[in-house]
């Protein structure tokens, strides 16, 4: 049986409580697009639906995100934030803040065997501005339009190629990151294409730019959807995100440290593919000197910060952690069905992975040689299984440090 559903939030209304929200169940192989918190959310919780791509030659890059967390709604609204990269060096952000939030949701089925649309919009009131996504049935395709008069305006379009349905979770435990904490690629692998106006370009020299086009017709991207009943300080101290693809490879990697008190103990979700075909998917994240040279069972990722030298071209983070790039080691484990001396792929792949230009940084702490911070970079990447050689690939990475 098909249903419909509506999720409206308004600023000035309850959505927001006080005590626990408990989140709706997690649908295994689907999407899980509609809202975890439809009619209201504790003051810590929050949602995610994130869309980001960039053109073929990695040198036009966006990322938008579209928030429901208690955080600065019951003052300003529902938040969206836009990031925009051109060849040049030339930067866009801004983050806006809507007094609606309404996701719908058409035409699927209850058991979640039939995904149908799901359309959300951030709007105004009088709807004279909004940003809006439509997710199309079975997850076919995504596309993000924008209407705030000044500022933004057109559309992004992304379109899941083969493939794309290998990277969605069959179970809960799947689905989290870490034990409160889900993060699930509803469209992991898509063509990508944009075509928007935006006011106000920060230029890499010179004054701003009053309107500039940004497009292209050809490139790549996705989207994640992602749920908490906890607000970030509580689930982590670091994070780091990367969606990149190298001669046959695309990868996507989701790695956070708990905080302090947690022991900064790492967790992963990551996906690597191969001519469009999934050939690790990692649940945890392992140390390299601690496998004392055995294989884990599961399928699992090792992330190495590199910090580069004197002569080392890539560039850093504004912020403490002043790493140049990161080695990425994808294991498939011993227990996975594939993991074993037969495979045509190997055991490992490794992915070397410098910085290339700097997009954004946002600071998460005051000022100083000590400061933490939010950091956009493109990168260039080269490796694979042992033995192989492509031209390098290119990606795109943010990494996050709190205090």
């Amino acid at each position: 049986m098909s249903f419909s559903l509506v999720s409206y939030f308004d600023v000035d209304g309850d959505s927001v409580v006080p005590g626990p929200v408990p989140p709706a169940p997690f649908g295994p192989n689907a999407g899980n697009l509609f809202p975890k918190f439809p009619d209201r959310l504790s003051v810590t919780a929050w949602e995610l639906w994130f869309f980001d791509g960039g053109s073929d030659d990695g040198k036009t890059s966006f990322t938008v995100s579209f928030f429901r967390a208690a955080r600065g709604s019951e003052e300003r609204g529902w938040r969206l934030e836009v990031f925009a990269l051109w060849p040049d060096g030339s930067t866009w952000n801004d983050e806006f803040h809507f007094a609606e939030s309404v996701v719908t949701a058409d035409g699927g089925s209850s058991d979640g065997s039939v995904q149908g649309r799901v359309y959300g919009v951030w709007r105004d009131r009088d709807n004279h501005s909004s940003a809006s996504f439509t997710v199309e049935p079975e997850l076919a395709s995504a596309t993000i339009r924008f209407d705030i008069k000044q500022r933004v305006e057109g559309t992004v379009v992304l379109t899941a190629v083969s493939g794309n349905r290998q990277g969605l979770p069959s179970s809960e435990a799947a689905a989290l990151l870490c034990p409160d904490m889900y993060y699930v690629r509803p469209i992991s692998l898509a063509d990508a294409k944009a075509d928007l106006v935006f006011h106000g370009v920060e230029m890499s020299s010179g004054p701003p730019e009053m309107v500039r086009d940004f497009k292209f017709v050809s490139g790549r991207g996705g989207m994640d959807r992602c749920w908490s009943t906890l607000s970030w300080p509580q689930l982590l101290s670091e994070s780091y995100f990367l969606r990149a693809n190298v001669g046959p490879y695309d990868m996507q990697v989701m790695r956070i440290l708990t905080p302090e008190a947690g022991g900064r103990k790492p967790h992963a979700i990551a996906r690597l593919w191969k001519n469009q075909r999934m050939i690790c998917q990692a649940q945890s994240a392992v140390d390299l000197a601690d496998r004392a040279g055995g294989l884990p069972e599961e399928d699992a990722i090792a992330i190495e910060k590199v910090h580069g030298n004197g002569s080392d071209t890539a560039v850093t983070g504004a912020f403490r952690d002043k790493n140049s790039g990161y080695a990425l080691h994808f294991i498939k484990g011993t227990g996975s069905g594939t993991g074993n001396k037969s495979s045509p792929d190997g055991l490992q792949w490794r992915f070397d992975l410098r910085h290339t230009r700097p997009w954004w940084n946002m600071p998460t702490s005051p000022p100083g040689p000590d400061a933490t911070g939010n950091s956009g970079l493109l990168e260039s990447v080269v490796g694979g299984a042992q033995g192989e050689a492509w031209p390098p690939g290119t990606g795109r990475c943010g990494q996050l440090e709190l205090r």
